[in-house]
């Protein structure tokens, strides 16, 4: 019988690249959809459409979050809730497969992921006839209707969505690598974004903080629903409850609901920053907060008892019981926040100022040192991303200790300095101004691209938590298992490897400075958030391929790493160079609607000379972050005592003393 390990070999290449393509698509499209938001039928949008098109954008949209729900649920239950098949093959390869509960669970992903297109073609429609006054009967035939959405704002935002949507269905349904899909998984998340940008988030006084809740509170949510009914599928199917499935589940529901209480607290904050209450909205408002509160309260102390009588006697009712009660809680909150997108906030009757139309929020004045140090506004995604990253590491650090195992302090150092840089980058006075001066926007791009991934890369995180790793239930996969999704991912090989990290880190600057990017995204917040994380991330793959502690996918000796931090230094003086040079003002051309000059700042006379004084700020961050990496090298290589030219085939190996206790990680570069 034929081996399948060629077949899944080809699978993960294209899944992978189709997931990366289908992602890079969502993110152009999203993009370009500013230079079709001046060509909305304004006058137009003052007429009613009658209550066909009220009803039908309501129920549209509910529908879309209840597929979106439902799809990403399905592929959150394999990656959280099903272990990987290994299938060795003679030749010692090994082909890592979805099992048969996890199969089930694609196919079903499949299913609501054509439903999830279908709705949300439906909303691209219902939204154009509502945003331009007009009934069906007004609109007339289909042509009609599809040349009105053409011209619409929201289109390509809609278009994302279903043309993401589309990707999930056909990858879900060829995809038989478990690897393959936190690639998915992570198309179906960004999916469910560009059409956050339509809503009532997107503009007017406080949307920056508005965008980021959003861009944490949907997925959640998504999440929650979506795998609280497919693990009720999967315990309504079977005689007894699995073991540690409850337990998993009540993990992520509880992180759900942190996440869900606090930015839902920010969006009735931003929306509604009176708290006036005031009908319908009010009362909507007030319904899907008493429902988080009792799902979260109630349901929690329920879930509890729950577990403790199912480690006894694993009975199915009980927990089917509890699983129906909090999915119909949650799909009440669902309704609730579908009809809220349809109302008109009480935000939308306060005046705005120039500043918090563009940018969210109103400037104190010139960026002086005691603004830029102690003058804060969240920024919540990275917030919670860093806290989340640094309360992660210590909780493996704890356990790591209870096991009397040694880990170097100055990794912990590494690691939670690296968090700080990251939320001071984006939470302080920095990320404050950064989306009106071009020069203190590139401090912030430096510090992310640079500083932060070298200090994260020297924490050793993928070491810790192999070492720190619990055994999960039978049947669960555990850190080990999706740590192994970035070791041996053909995607990540790829990305590691010394030319393409090399590229990533100071090729894309020019391309996304000089190539128009940072122009058609320097008016959206949204954009910006991208682009750090973007920064972020591309930095990190430099980093743990040049300076990390961590095992790395594709192994270089010290010698070709010193190669590649020297090889930077010359690209970050070039790239510096040309923004102190160039004649055009970056982020100010038509397709940002001349971003810097409508803000109107009056301390800044010259939109150039500020622009000079961010690529000054660029070299100097630049060249010292890499300066850095360049003397921690040496150090540690000094401190391993390695050899130039490895015997090894490129991984470097610790001499060991016998009189010297060795630290933990030491030998894994």
């Amino acid at each position: 019988m034929a081996s399948p390990r060629v077949p899944l070999e080809r699978e993960s290449r294209w899944v992978w690249w189709a997931a990366c393509l289908g992602m890079a698509a969502i993110v152009v499209t999203t993009l370009l959809a500013r230079r079709s938001s001046g060509h909305g039928l304004g006058p137009l949008a003052f007429g009613d459409p009658g209550p066909v098109v009220h009803v039908g954008v309501t129920v549209a949209r509910g529908l879309t979050d209840a597929a979106s729900s439902l799809s990403v649920g399905s592929l959150a239950f394999v990656m959280l809730c099903t272990s990987p098949r290994h299938n060795r093959h003679p030749d010692d390869d090994v082909d890592v497969t979805v099992t048969t509960r996890a199969f089930a669970a694609m196919r079903w992903c499949t299913r609501w992921s054509v439903a999830w297109a279908l709705a949300a073609l439906a909303s691209l429609f219902f939204a154009a006839a509502d945003d331009a006054g007009l009934s069906l009967s007004q609109i007339g035939t289909l042509g009609s209707w599809v040349r009105l959405a053409r011209i619409q704002s929201e289109s390509p935002y809609w278009l994302a969505a279903v043309t993401g949507a589309v990707l999930v269905a056909v990858l879900a349904r060829y995809s038989l690598s478990w690897r393959n899909l936190a690639a998915v998984l992570a198309l179906a998340v960004l999916t469910l974004l560009p059409p956050l940008f339509t809503g009532h988030a997107a503009s007017e006084a406080g949307h920056d903080l508005a965008t980021a809740a959003l861009a944490l509170h949907v997925p959640a949510a998504a999440v929650w629903l979506g795998l609280l009914i497919q693990v009720a599928v999967e315990v309504a199917r079977r005689d007894r409850v699995r073991d540690g499935l409850l337990r998993r589940y009540a993990a992520v529901a509880w992180i759900c609901w942190v996440v869900l209480g606090g930015t839902g607290l920010v969006l009735g904050l931003v929306l509604d920053p009176h708290l006036s209450m005031r009908w319908p909205y009010g009362a909507l408002l007030g319904t899907k907060a008493a429902l988080f509160v009792a799902v979260g309260v109630v349901g929690g102390r329920w879930r509890r008892a729950v577990i403790r009588r199912a480690d006894h006697a694993p009975a199915v009712r009980p927990v089917v019981r509890l699983l129906a009660v909090e999915g119909m809680l949650l799909a009440v909150a669902f309704a609730c926040s579908a009809q809220l997108t349809s109302l008109g906030p009480p935000l939308y009757e306060l005046p705005v100022s120039i500043t918090q139309e563009l940018i969210g929020y109103d400037l104190a004045g010139p960026p002086t040192l005691m603004r830029l140090l102690f003058d804060w506004r969240v920024e919540i995604l990275f917030l919670v991303f860093a806290l989340g990253l640094a309360a992660w590491y210590l909780v493996l650090l704890s356990r790591l200790r209870e096991s009397a195992t040694p880990w170097p302090r100055g990794r912990t150092a590494a690691w939670l300095t690296g968090c700080a840089v990251v939320l001071v980058s984006t939470c302080s006075g920095l990320g404050r101004y950064e989306p009106a001066m071009f020069s203190v926007h590139m401090a912030g791009h430096m510090l992310l691209a640079t500083v932060a991934p070298i200090l994260l890369a020297l924490g050793g995180p993928l070491t810790l938590a192999r070492l720190a790793t619990r055994p999960a239930g039978r049947g669960l996969p555990d850190a080990s298992a999706w740590i192994g999704i970035l070791e041996d991912s053909r995607v990540i090989q790829w990305l590691t490897h010394p030319v393409v990290a090399l590229g990533l880190l100071v090729w894309s600057p020019f391309v996304i400075y000089f190539g128009g990017i940072f122009d058609v995204g320097a008016r959206f917040h949204w954009a910006h958030m991208l682009l750090d994380g973007y920064f972020l991330l591309a930095g990190y793959v430099f980093a743990w391929a040049v300076v990390g502690v961590d095992r790395t996918p594709r192994p270089a000796p010290s010698l070709a790493r010193l190669g590649m931090l020297l090889a930077a230094m010359p690209f970050e003086a070039v790239f510096a160079g040309l923004v102190m040079s160039t004649h055009r003002v970056l982020g100010n051309s038509l397709a940002s609607g001349n971003m810097y000059a409508a803000l109107r700042l009056s301390w800044v006379h010259d939109l150039a000379a500020d622009q000079r004084l961010g690529g000054l700020v660029a070299l100097i961050v630049g060249e010292v972050a890499v300066t850095g990496a360049i003397v921690s090298l040496l150090v540690r290589w000094w401190r391993l005592d390695e050899p130039l030219f490895p015997a090894s085939g490129g991984v470097p190996l610790r001499r060991p003393d016998p009189a010297q206790p060795q630290a933990v990680g030491d030998h894994e570069q």
